[in-house]
């Protein structure tokens, strides 16, 4: 079976120097991957190569074995700055039913099939018995829930996110967390984030991006290397499963 992602001698510049330089990742089925790094490093542009949006000058990009553009069908993607516009009167299900769009004939109502599948996923994101409610009324958490819902209600084998948890507060960081868990049971999961906390207690490896890429296991990302990246004045603090603290 070849790797989910495949990139191999990958350099894209929109100008000189180049964003990225010679980039070889690899992530295999049921990974779950950060993209981490500083704000310009390349965390954004690698998902779009990855994605298919832009094309590197040098190397390859493979996703599932074939070209991104064939493989778009298996790709979910939940963008960084997937808002709508809370005055429009959207109902949970409509917007569930968006990741429809291209994955059902073009013209015409939705079919029972594709109502089905969005039921699935809002349940699937913990949002069973809202699919009438209204986009406006939820709350933050719900909200990026519903763009998840949206993102595998074409039922994908690659989810990928664009920091997910940029509007969350900790608590609804953490439940976010425990719902990309538990699709990467079914899917393979890759997010870019800048969020160190967030990597430590849910990742198993991480990409750190600032125009090269570095591959490390979780538990080997030092601040030796996170002050490489980032530059001074950057600190690690580890965030423990929820599991794993005791209540008293």
């Amino acid at each position: 079976m070849p790797p989910v992602i495949e990139i191999t001698n990958a350099t894209f510049r929109y100008d000189d120097p180049p964003v990225l330089q010679d980039v070889n990742v690899t992530v295999n089925e049921k990974d779950f991957v950060c993209i981490l790094g500083p704000n310009g490093g390349g965390k954004t542009t690698l998902l779009h190569i990855i994605l298919g949006l832009i094309k590197p000058q040098q190397g390859s990009v493979k996703l599932f074995g074939t070209t991104p553009h064939a493989s778009r069908h298996r790709v979910g993607y939940m963008t960084q700055h997937a808002h709508l516009d809370l005055r429009f009167p959207i109902t949970v299900l409509s917007v569930a039913l968006m990741g429809r769009l291209g994955q059902t004939r073009r013209v015409g109502p939705y079919r029972k099939n594709d109502v089905d599948l969005a039921m699935q996923s809002l349940e699937q994101v913990g949002l069973k018995g809202l699919e009438k409610r209204s986009f406006a009324a939820l709350s933050g958490g719900q909200r990026q829930r519903l763009l998840i819902a949206r993102a595998i209600v074409s039922q994908p084998d690659l989810l990928l996110l664009d920091e997910p948890t940029s509007n969350l507060d900790l608590q609804g960081e953490s439940e976010f967390i425990e719902l990309l868990k538990n699709l990467n049971q079914r899917m393979t999961v890759v997010l870019v984030s800048h969020d160190v906390g967030f990597v430590s207690s849910a990742v198993n490896r991480v990409f750190c991006v600032n125009r090269r890429v570095t591959t490390h296991e979780t538990n080997a990302i030092t601040p030796a290397i996170l002050q490489e990246i980032y530059g001074g004045g950057m600190h690690m603090v580890r965030h423990h499963h929820p599991e794993e603290h005791s209540h008293g």
